[in-house]
């Protein structure tokens, strides 16, 4: 019964390719209802890199499989949500972070940084007003958990 309960309250987060195309940066693609793609493209295989290490320790968090196809500064990534058949808020969040990471650039000056998530945000003008960052008492909830880990991003 509470399987039950927590998988159609998890459902009510569907909310499709097309309605999170709309959310999202330029460049987001639905193949599907349940599946939207983008391409990345970097300066460097490097930064490539870098982005792909950010994507897989927030996936750890947040408990995503991560899809991606890399060819040296390209970065290719898909989001589906198997479980529903389509695209969710979560998904949504995901998509959200990965735009961040892509705009994030380092000081030219600084071989590597120590940056914060909320550095990353102030630094990359990013809105926390966003719905999907809303629990269900409407109150803020970091998208990277509890934890105030350091993103380290690096530059080479």
């Amino acid at each position: 019964m509470l399987k039950t309960f927590l998988t159609n309250l998890r459902k009510q987060r569907a909310v499709g390719s097309a309605r999170a195309i709309q959310q999202l940066q330029p460049g987001w693609n639905a193949e599907s209802e349940g599946v939207i793609k983008k391409e990345f493209k970097f300066d460097s295989f490097e930064e490539a890199s870098n982005f792909i290490l950010r994507y897989t320790e927030y996936c750890n968090k947040i408990s995503v499989s991560p899809s991606w196809f890399n060819v040296y500064n390209t970065v290719k990534i898909q989001l589906s949500n198997t479980e529903f058949g389509q695209i969710s808020t979560k998904e949504v969040q995901v998509a959200k972070y990965l735009d961040l990471l892509h705009d994030i650039k380092l000081p030219k000056e600084s071989d590597e940084a120590l940056l914060s998530f909320e550095q990353i945000v102030q630094i990359a003008s990013i809105d926390q007003s966003i719905e999907t960052v809303r629990n269900n008492q409407n109150q803020g909830t970091p998208l990277l958990g509890d934890a105030r880990e350091m993103l380290r991003l690096t530059q080479a």
